[in-house]
């Protein structure tokens, strides 16, 4: 479409052509006799479509006077041996699914990742910072709530409040363990926060605490 504009712009004439003029994009079904009977295959397996275009083309198949047993309808993943002109198996599987390219990194993007970014697109992202003294099992200064996406900073002074608030419950428990598991008092946070912040907004966006271990002297 945008192509079109720009040579609209520059005064080409662009010509509409009717998709009554076009060929099809697929063979008919008269294709399809025609190419079988040409390649007189043994075996008919439809791919491509959905599961509906697959059993009308093993429809198609039957007319042909393909026996049954010859004609094979199969999910994705599924694995056919065929070994001297013979099925011997069609119960084998192999890993499938979508593969989402990143564009910029190698490799594919993790469902793990696909995930994030669709609750970021949703519901945003909250980071609590904090300066924490883990010698002497203290909060050094008043955590700092940022919000991306998720709430208007200055329009929830009380929720945020709230966040903080939660922020030393958690902070005060897990100080009173034998030692600080870094990894489990995240993992506190981010859920406590998380069931508050649903239970008031009905949203849960990726909640990212930022824990500096700072001594003091």
């Amino acid at each position: 479409m945008k192509r079109r504009n720009l040579k609209i712009r520059n005064d080409v004439e662009v010509i509409k052509i009717s998709k009554n003029d076009l060929p099809p994009a697929h063979a008919s079904s008269e294709d399809v006799k025609l190419l079988t009977n040409i390649l007189n295959p043994k075996f008919f397996i439809p791919v491509i479509g959905e599961y509906r275009h697959q059993y009308a083309m093993k429809g198609l198949a039957k007319q042909l006077g393909f026996d049954d047993k010859n004609v094979i309808v199969m999910d994705n993943g599924q694995v056919l041996d065929i070994k001297d002109g013979e099925i011997i198996s069609t119960t084998g599987g192999v890993e499938y699914g979508e593969i989402f390219v990143d564009g910029i990194l190698d490799g594919d993007v993790s469902n793990v990742v696909l995930r994030d970014r669709e609750l970021l697109s949703e519901d945003g992202v909250l980071l609590i910072i904090a300066n924490i003294d883990a010698r002497n099992r203290k909060i050094l200064s008043e955590p700092e709530v940022v919000s991306r996406g998720f709430v208007y900073m200055k329009d929830n002074d009380e929720l945020i409040k709230e966040v903080q608030a939660l922020f030393v419950k958690v902070s005060n428990q897990v100080f009173l363990g034998k030692y600080i598991d870094w990894r489990v008092y995240k993992e506190q946070v981010k859920d406590e926060i998380s069931r508050l912040l649903f239970r008031l907004t009905k949203r849960r966006p990726i909640i990212i605490p930022v824990l500096v271990d700072t001594q003091l002297k």
